[in-house]
């Protein structure tokens, strides 16, 4: 996912917004507030279709393009206009079904501790895991900062 030119740019942080901002300024980087979330795909699945869904969703979707800065001690968000989302393709279809899926798992572990930069964002990763030719994950890692239990439900 990359920013595009043009954003609203100072705008003051929820209270729930500050706080994570700033135990991420304690620590940064650190997994805690890194959420996944698997979806199954079940059917064929159109990639780049798939990639077009989630751009135009993401311009109604203010929080999947919003970084934050520090200004002089103060964090401030900024919403990108557009950020434009690639998904990558992971092919575990070669595999037998049940290590394929123990691969996917796997990723799904590995993929919170990856961390994620505030300021730079995006603060939204997917990708695409095949399983079969008509069974795919999609797997989310979001940032809590942008991304919650409600967030999900409308995703």
């Amino acid at each position: 996912m990359t920013p595009s030119t043009g954003s609203a740019t100072n705008l003051p942080l929820s209270f729930s917004q500050e706080s994570l901002w700033f135990l991420d300024r304690l620590a940064p980087g650190q997994p805690e507030y890194n959420g996944v979330h698997l979806f199954r795909l079940a059917g064929r699945v159109d990639q780049p279709l798939l990639e077009r869904s989630l751009n135009q969703f993401s311009h109604r979707q203010e929080n999947l393009r919003t970084v934050f800065h520090d200004i002089d001690g103060v964090p401030h968000l900024e919403i990108n206009r557009q950020m434009s989302f690639t998904i990558p393709l992971v092919d575990f279809s070669r595999e037998e079904p049940s290590r394929g899926l123990a691969l996917a798992i796997e990723q799904a572990q590995q993929e919170p501790h990856l961390p994620f930069d505030l300021e730079e964002g995006p603060l939204l990763r997917l990708t695409l895991i095949k399983l079969a030719e008509e069974e795919h994950l999609l797997l989310l890692c979001a940032h809590h900062i942008i991304f919650d239990a409600w967030s999900r439900r409308i995703f």
